[in-house]
């Protein structure tokens, strides 16, 4: 799009007042939105209203400014030299004013490191708990930086975390979505990766880049030792008992880390055989059998629809409403947008565009998007709930953008689990709990009984928290409070509102102690800017 002169475009006088003059109090709309990563401070935060905004904007934002383009008729993206570096700018603009500002840093102001020997220079600065595409996409980021760092990963070989899933895992994301840092996949890839060829990626990807990875190896306890401003790790790997020492440590265990199970009274005695969905690999073993599947997501549809297929009877019992997302509306009307093949946008354009969004205009997109939906689909929803199955779009109509991010639970991607439920192929008891288990099946809430040969627990996992609890101690996991979430008031993700998600890819209120996570386009995104605030720090002690 060309740009007319300055004078005559209220974008360019916008920004021209933004880098060069004390921004008055009408250069932004009343209830502007300002996003900032790394910008202006060391953190991933969100202003709202025009008063916390110029409350936190600098008084010298920058300078050397070059306009990229005018991405749309209110927007302009622009770059300028700011304290931290080079900075990528987008802003909306109407009647003069901003309304939404995203300010990201994309290339960090260089700084001489003083020498030191060898051995220190190999000494890791950043432990990663956890190889899979978290942990390695930092690691590959780091190792860009020049920070050393250790990724430690419990399974044998990396992407045992994809293998050891059950067998008919196919990611829902195509893979024009999921790349990774330094490493796309190659252009004869399938559109949607299975996961067997998911963890041997991940493990040619830490192979090609020398990533500094130690399997069979882990974490066992952590402790900060304040005086040095350092973690005590400790750990197993092979038999053998091992320590670091190291300023910074990094959860990168994701959402699936370990299997929550309810106590439910009666469990012992039941007959059958029970399982957690994290552990389920075939329907083949449960053919002929009548099979309850406590949880009605994602992992219960899939597992569902594999024992349909291998003879057996599943029964989802679904004790809450379950957003059913049409594959084709997740890939056509929230991914393909910014990252569809078809717009021939650079990955990094994307992905910049994605993050420009703050979370309130990701829930304004999310209402319209299946308020669409609900339209369009009419017949598949009728359907859906015809059959007593209990449908929901999130509290606020925002579907699985707001779910997802709120508490990354209580959705199912659909790719053709809602046509066997629709068919009868899979059974649905709605609304109702479990009260206990008997040697033969479930007792329901309703006192009503349910026989069945087989229990799986499709029961979701233990919050990233959680493995602080369990690695270093209750009062260092209260200190952090939630990952996760948003702070929106809706279910799974209680007040205050705070815009970004708690305690990922940013400072935590623990020093040291950093969470990385997400699905691959996140990892790939937020891999980057984590790995900004960890070299920071890293030059910041190398100085002293």
């Amino acid at each position: 799009m060309n740009l007319p002169s300055k004078s005559n475009d209220p974008r360019l006088r916008w920004v021209d007042a933004f880098i060069n003059a004390d921004p008055p109090s009408n250069l932004f709309a009343e209830h502007a939105i300002w996003r900032d990563y790394l910008a202006f401070s060391w953190d991933l935060q969100s202003f709202e209203g025009r008063s916390a905004i110029l409350q936190a904007l600098p008084h010298h934002r920058g300078d050397d400014l070059t306009i990229i383009e005018a991405h749309t008729a209110h927007e302009i993206i622009f770059s300028f030299h700011g304290t931290h570096g080079r900075i990528k700018a987008l802003a909306e603009i109407h009647d003069g004013q901003c309304v939404r500002l995203f300010t990201s840093l994309e290339q960090m102001k260089p700084r001489p490191l003083p020498k030191t020997d060898a051995q220190e220079a190999d000494k890791a600065g950043v432990l990663i708990i956890g190889a899979g595409q978290s942990g390695l996409a930092l690691a590959a980021q780091l190792q860009a930086y020049g920070v050393p760092c250790l990724v430690a990963e419990q399974n044998p070989r990396i992407g045992d975390n994809w293998r050891n899933r059950y067998d008919s895992l196919i990611l829902h994301d195509p893979v024009w979505v999921n790349h990774l840092p330094f490493k796309a996949f190659p252009d004869d890839w399938p559109t949607f990766t299975p996961k067997d060829k998911m963890g041997d990626w991940l493990e040619d990807y830490a192979k090609d880049l020398t990533l500094n990875v130690q399997c069979n190896c882990t974490i066992t306890a952590a402790q900060f030792d304040e005086a040095n401003a350092l973690w005590q790790v400790q750990a197993e790997q092979d038999g053998k008992s091992i320590s670091y020492s190291v300023p910074h440590i990094v959860f990168a265990v994701g959402t699936s880390g370990f299997a929550h199970i309810p106590q439910i009274e009666g469990t012992a005695s039941f007959k059958g055989q029970q399982s957690h969905s994290s552990t389920y690999r075939s329907g083949a073993s449960f053919a002929g059998q009548s099979v309850a599947i406590i949880g009605a997501t994602n992992s219960a549809h899939d597992i569902a629809v594999d024992l349909v297929k291998h003879g057996a009877k599943p029964t989802l019992i679904q004790r809450s409403s379950t957003h059913v997302v049409p594959h084709k509306v997740y890939l056509d009307n929230i991914l393909a947008p910014l990252y569809g093949p078809e717009h021939n946008r650079t990955l990094a354009d994307a992905d910049f565009l994605s993050v420009a969004t703050p979370m309130r205009h990701l829930e304004e997109k999310g209402r319209a998007i299946f308020k669409k939906a609900q339209q369009e689909w009419h017949g598949f929803y009728q359907s859906l709930t015809n059959t007593g199955f209990a449908l929901d779009f999130a509290e606020d109509g925002s579907g699985i953008i707001g779910k997802y991010r709120r508490s990354a639970s209580g959705y199912y991607i659909d790719v053709g689990g809602a046509q066997y439920v629709i068919d009868g192929k899979i059974s649905v008891i709605t609304g109702k709990g479990v009260k206990d288990i008997t040697p033969s099946g479930i007792t329901l809430d309703d006192d009503h009984h349910l026989a069945c040969d087989a229990i799986i627990y499709a029961t979701g996992f233990g919050s990233m928290e959680e493995w602080v609890s369990r690695l270093i101690n209750k009062d260092t996991a209260d200190k952090i409070g939630r990952c996760w979430g948003y702070g929106s008031g809706y279910r799974g993700d209680p007040g205050p509102w705070e815009g970004e998600l708690r305690n990922m890819w940013k400072p935590t209120p623990q020093q040291g102690l950093w969470f990385m996570g997400g699905n691959l386009a996140q990892v790939r995104i937020y891999s980057r800017y984590l790995a900004m605030q960890l070299s920071h720090n890293y030059q910041e002690a190398q100085q002293q």
